[in-house]
């Protein structure tokens, strides 16, 4: 037992550095193990401080962490839309905060909006706890509960917080990006 504990804190990341606004998270063996883990994590290998959250079936298998976070699932008519991954999660993070459709904060808070990035890239997205901790989807899988730092390495080495806009605004700006989207295809198709 005492050799399993030691190995567990060995897997423990340092805290988080700040720099402005953004909170920069280091590479650790807990990551680099949650990277290989992610879609089928066994939280009695990997406890740590991650706690899965219940989700209806349909959640769990359909939407990844985006529509997740930004309380698009829950919103009448979302689940009929063109599936998200075909107009780009990432091109949507990235106009959402191009239009300034999302306010950085300097703390993460209940019910933020919380983004990972990787350089400019954005790789993963989660809801903001009151103690600074974070749920966020995993991959198809799964919900959990994590401290901010506890995410597998390919989320990122950046966490920035953001003003949650809400599941009725999402959806708009969601429909707006679409329609640009749309437009945007339509006039090169000409």
């Amino acid at each position: 037992m005492e050799d399993k504990s030691r190995k567990l804190a060995e897997t423990q990341p340092d805290s988080p550095q700040r720099n402005g606004m953004d909170i920069a998270i280091e590479g650790s063996k807990l990551r680099q193990a949650l990277d290989v883990v992610v879609d089928q994590i066994d939280l009695a290998v990997h406890p740590h401080q991650i706690e899965r959250v219940d989700l209806p079936p349909l959640v769990c298998a359909t939407f990844k962490c985006l529509p997740v976070a930004l309380g698009l699932i829950w919103q009448p008519g979302f689940p009929k839309l063109v599936s998200f991954t075909q107009v780009g999660a990432g091109r949507f993070v990235h106009w959402l905060i191009a239009e300034r459709h999302l306010h950085q904060q300097p703390e993460i808070t209940n019910g933020c909006l919380v983004l990972y990035f990787a350089g400019p890239d954005w790789r993963h997205a989660g809801i903001g706890l009151p103690d600074g901790r974070v749920v966020s989807k995993w991959g198809c899988n799964q919900l959990l509960r994590h401290p901010v730092d506890q995410v597998p390495a390919e989320c990122g080495d950046t966490v920035r917080a953001y003003r949650h806009p809400g599941g009725a605004r999402a959806l708009e700006l969601y429909h707006a990006f679409v329609d640009r989207a749309d437009m945007s295809r339509k006039s090169r198709a000409k």
